[in-house]
């Protein structure tokens, strides 16, 4: 694992560790947990892969429960769109860690498909140019932006589905073993879901797109924009008209 460190030159009380852990791939990194320290504790930022998950997750556990230092904050960022954030979040809560500690803030960085939630945050629809930039001064901007970022709250729900007595579940995208076309296995799901924008035509949409889901940024836009097209079209022909 190669591992990089710097001080952020705008506080230089801010440590900040970059974690490689696949230097020779363009695997997409995630989560990203950033720490904000105290007086003179150290706080490290680390960017892990996926599969580096479940040490991510505990270095924010240990962060959080260390003794040795006054840790003030504790900032978790998700380098992706809102799915990413939830997924994130998930894995904080199945590990025990208490996501409502009010040293815990939560952030994006805008590296996922539609990035409609960092949108909404203010962070905008994309990372500019090099995300690391000369001598590290976009990275060091992106950090310093969302450590000095205004604080808000964000509604997380959870929601349960039941199927009736004859019906099933049906999952998009990915197979999953425990359900099938002929009737579900199991008749009960459970999710976390953020609600930030809406969930009225925003869902229609995203649940036309999420089969047909691409690496591309561009293709994904256009996904988005067929089905927001007919949409459109079909509510105009809808419209009264004047005799």
């Amino acid at each position: 694992m190669n591992v990089e460190s710097f001080r952020l030159r705008s506080d230089r009380s801010t440590l900040v560790r970059i974690c490689n852990v696949r230097p020779h791939t363009h695997t997409p990194l995630s989560p990203h947990p950033t720490y904000k320290k105290s007086a003179n504790a150290q706080c490290p930022s680390q960017l892990l892969d996926e599969e580096e998950r479940t040490t991510g997750i505990k270095v924010i556990r240990a962060f959080l429960d260390t003794t040795i230092a006054t840790i003030d904050a504790c900032h978790v960022w998700s380098a992706g769109g809102d799915g990413t954030f939830m997924w994130v979040l998930e894995e904080l809560l199945a590990a025990g860690v208490d996501v409502n500690d009010p040293r815990m803030n939560f952030c994006t960085v805008p590296f996922g498909t539609g990035n409609d939630l960092s949108q909404v945050m203010g962070w905008g629809g994309s990372v500019p140019g090099d995300p690391m930039g000369g001598k590290l001064a976009n990275l060091d901007r992106i950090v310093s932006e969302r450590l000095e970022g205004q604080k808000a709250y964000l509604d997380i729900w959870e929601i349960e589905i039941v199927a009736n007595e004859n019906g099933f579940i049906k999952k998009a995208v990915k197979v999953d073993p425990n359900f099938d076309l002929g009737g579900a296995k199991e008749k009960r799901i459970v999710r976390k879901m953020s609600n930030y924008s809406s969930i009225g035509v925003q869902g229609f949409v995203g649940a036309r797109f999420e089969p047909h889901r691409h690496t591309s940024r561009f293709m994904n836009a256009l996904e988005f924009t067929d089905p927001g097209r007919k949409l459109m079209q079909s509510s105009v022909s809808n419209w009264p008209t004047r005799e």
